[in-house]
């Protein structure tokens, strides 16, 4: 989460309670994966206090103190710091700083106190306001710890009712209630009605490609002329530039002829699949789906996992559950935002708020396609590939992985999993991805 100098919206008290923005940034920590978290606690903490409702003048000392609430150093002088590690470190282990260096600014006196307060917690506070706000910034970081370990020990958030339960008896319980409100006031069902009108014409087409492993020209012609967007697209691919020949192609069976079989299925497979990322709010979804199945369909030809027809349809849909979130309400898709500003992975804030992730939600889609049981197994578990026997799930953590879209947390155990699962070092992903083809792109550019 950026963090941007106050406007002119601000009431008055309000900026008296904010450092400058340039001060605060010196004062983040230096760790990025702390920084991260520090931005993360303090969206969340936002959203818990707007819920509660904390007075508006207390939201950006709460704010600020949720991206300071790593630096307990703030609320020490020097002098005291200085003492408490000579007691801490071992003897010559402590160097003493620069005066110069170790000197920051006075902070305002009710964010020391609420800091004071969290430093303090469970113990409780005299001032209800910074009560409540040490204890909504106590709920957040337990709340993005807890999902942080979730993701380090291999597991999806368990249910956050349950998370909440265990915090009774520490906060009061409007707090908890606001934490009920702020996050899972939504209940998401898979409405297959809002799934594209295409999905007939998809089914039956992906049905046929992966019935027929090998098909001559004329009955491959036949399968694409069964859709007159995907005909057209097709023979608009045979005259491109990148296929150009002497003469026109005027018929589908001529462009299939022109561009070659293997060219023409993995074509077919794009334009069947794309009109489900057709709508603008999609397209960047679309052009990660086509990374990935680049990436995956080079990841099976060097690793001999799977098909690479296969891999690449499977890179194409893998994100399908995409589809599916950005169906939620419109205040839900708001707090999406909100919280995806905050550095909030999309992961993140889809078991948060829905209870559930585009993967399994993915997964479920696709069995309405009738697609086979290890690409939906693959999909589920692609985020969690430590949590599966899935040589497909790990490859496409991998491919995400190097996508370097951090639609998740960062987790090791999964990452070494998907290495291990896929006989894969990490030198040698990262020279498959300097290597990677992309005709694929290129030809879908002109399809």
């Amino acid at each position: 989460m950026p963090i941007t100098p106050p406007t002119c919206a601000d009431k008055n008290n309000a900026m008296r309670l904010r450092i400058p923005y340039n001060e605060l940034s010196a004062l983040l920590p230096k760790d990025p994966g702390l920084a991260a978290h520090c931005r993360r606690v303090a969206g969340l903490a936002t959203e818990i206090a707007s819920a509660l409702p904390l007075p508006g003048r207390a939201m950006p000392v709460l704010e600020q103190a949720a991206l300071l609430h790593h630096n307990p150093s703030l609320l020490f002088g020097d002098a005291a710091m200085e003492r408490i590690l000579h007691d801490l470190l071992p003897q010559g282990g402590w160097k003493e700083p620069s005066r110069a260096t170790h000197s920051p600014r006075a902070l305002p006196e009710d964010l020391i106190a609420l800091l004071t307060a969290f430093q303090a917690f469970p113990r409780p506070c005299a001032d209800r306001n910074t009560r409540a706000a040490s204890e909504i910034l106590a709920v957040a970081n337990f709340l993005d710890e807890h999902i942080e370990f979730s993701a380090w020990d291999c597991n999806t958030l368990a249910n956050l009712s349950d998370v909440i339960d265990d915090l009774s008896g520490l906060i009061q319980p409007a707090i908890r209630e606001a934490l009920r409100k702020a996050f899972r006031s939504s209940r998401f069902t898979l409405d297959t009605g809002r799934l594209p009108v295409q999905i007939g014409v998809i089914k039956e087409l992906l049905g046929i490609l992966a019935q027929s492993a090998s098909m001559e020209v004329q009955a491959l012609a036949a399968v694409a002329s069964r859709d007159p967007v995907i005909s057209a697209r097709l023979v608009h691919a045979a005259n491109s530039g990148l296929y150009g020949g002497r003469s026109t192609i005027r018929s589908v069976r001529q462009a299939v002829a022109h561009l070659g079989i293997d060219a023409s299925r993995r074509l077919l497979l794009a334009l069947a699949v794309h009109p489900i990322f057709a709508s603008a709010n999609l397209r960047s979804i679309w052009q990660h789906s086509v990374w990935m199945a680049e990436f995956l369909e080079s990841f099976a030809r060097r690793q001999n996992l799977l098909d690479p027809e296969e891999a690449l349809f499977l890179g194409l849909v893998h994100d399908i559950g995409r589809l599916a979130t950005q169906a939620v309400p419109q205040s839900v898709g708001a707090l999406f935002a909100r919280l995806t500003t905050s550095n909030c992975p999309v992961t993140y804030v889809e078991q948060l708020v829905l209870g559930s992730d585009h993967a399994e939600l993915g997964a479920a889609i696709l069995s309405l396609f009738h697609v086979p049981e290890h690409i939906v197994e693959a999909v589920r578990f692609h985020h969690r590939p430590a949590a599966s026997d899935s040589l497909l799930a790990s490859a496409l953590y991998l491919g995400e992985f190097a996508s370097e879209c951090e639609e998740d947390l960062p987790s090791t155990p999964h990452l070494r999993a998907a290495l291990a699962n896929t006989q894969c070092s990490f030198e040698s992903l990262s020279e498959l991805c300097r290597k990677r083809a992309t005709s694929f792109a290129a030809i879908l550019n002109v399809a």
